[in-house]
């Protein structure tokens, strides 16, 4: 093998790794990004349900114990 032969197969080496890590960064990003955006979605349908519970008349002790919600976060739907 010449030198050139050796450079070439180093490249391709070294491109195939890049690749593979490029890939790898991109994949762990968007499961970082779904689980944000389920984790919004989910908060969203916890202050859609306490708000409703509160129309309704519920004690806000109790919308907060049974949404998985903060008092303070109960309160400010008021």
């Amino acid at each position: 093998m010449t030198w050139e032969m050796d450079m070439k197969v180093i490249e391709k080496r070294m491109e195939k790794r890049m690749e593979k890590t490029i890939g790898e960064r991109l994949e762990k990003e968007y499961e970082e990004k779904y689980r944000k955006s389920v984790k919004e979605a989910e908060m969203e349908k916890s202050l859609e349900i306490a708000k409703n519970m509160l129309n309704d008349g519920m004690d806000i002790d109790k919308v907060a114990r049974l949404t998985n919600l903060s008092l303070e976060e109960v309160a400010a739907l008021r």
